[in-house]
């Protein structure tokens, strides 16, 4: 079976139109990858100019607790 890739092109089969659609998604991946690595590391300054600790590491957790039954 054959189809057109683009118009006015030569038929492709379907094992070449494949590989051009993971060829595509691939590349869409890496640069999203890229993209999310920029986002974290932004991030992370932003928080350390703050004084903030990325990712809530470091941040101190104090519970107070109250006593139910009475001294007296």
């Amino acid at each position: 079976m054959t189809i057109r890739c683009r118009i006015c092109t030569e038929k492709c089969d379907s094992t070449q139109l494949d590989t051009e659609l993971i060829d595509t998604l691939v590349a869409i991946s890496v640069v999203s990858k890229r993209l999310a690595e920029k986002l974290n590391t932004l991030s992370n300054q932003e928080k350390a100019r703050e004084g903030g600790n990325p990712n809530g590491k470091g941040q101190r957790i104090i519970t107070a607790y109250r006593r139910t039954e009475q001294m007296w």
